[in-house]
């Protein structure tokens, strides 16, 4: 949390900076900055807020991915978009949310359509990418858990208890760790 108070200190530093010299000959640099400060800010702390990163990442290269102080700044830009991309794919593969998953998507489109491929940080694309395909698992096996619960139900309400048997082996077979899942094993 002192890193976010850290970064939030710097946004106003450079909001001040810009109030006081609108025309300086660092404007451009100071804008850049601070943007950065802004995205390092949401990626920091015990509870980081990947959604706003990415949604500052992606106004930070709209407004200046032209700009040349951004160029130089390039290296530093990629990493952060790499690491809201993975913090997004492990959010989802925690919580088996699709919209994480696709988030996490958006911000590797946004690397890859902002630097060219020696500009992006491809080792940690491909750990990224790793917990990508761990999620996908993970929302797949909580969606199958989902449709065996239901028909669990329905088997429970027609009184059919072999079905309900059924539907517990072969969810048991297909994911052994669900044995302990409690909302799966009271039916």
């Amino acid at each position: 949390e002192f890193r976010r108070v850290l970064f939030r200190s710097a946004i106003k530093r450079f909001d001040a900076l810009l109030a006081e010299f609108p025309e300086g000959a660092y404007v451009e640099r100071a804008e850049v900055w601070r943007s950065i400060a802004q995205v390092r800010q949401f990626c920091e702390g015990s509870t980081p807020a990947w959604n706003d990163a990415l949604t500052a990442v992606g106004e930070l290269t709209g407004r200046y991915k032209q700009a040349p102080f951004f160029k130089e700044r390039a290296k530093d830009v990629a990493d952060l978009m790499v690491r809201i991309a993975a913090g997004l794919a492990a959010q989802a593969k925690k919580s088996a949310s699709a919209d994480d998953l696709a988030k996490s998507q958006e911000a590797l489109r946004l690397l890859e359509s902002t630097f060219t491929g020696d500009q992006r940080p491809t080792d940690r694309i491909a750990e990224t990418l790793t917990l990508m395909d761990q999620a996908r698992f993970e929302i797949e096996k909580a969606s199958i858990r989902r449709a065996a619960i239901a028909s669990m139900d329905q088997a429970i309400a027609a009184k059919e208890p072999i079905r309900v048997f059924a539907e517990h082996r072969k969810l048991y077979h297909r994911y052994a760790d669900l044995k302990d899942d409690r909302e799966v094993r009271t039916r």
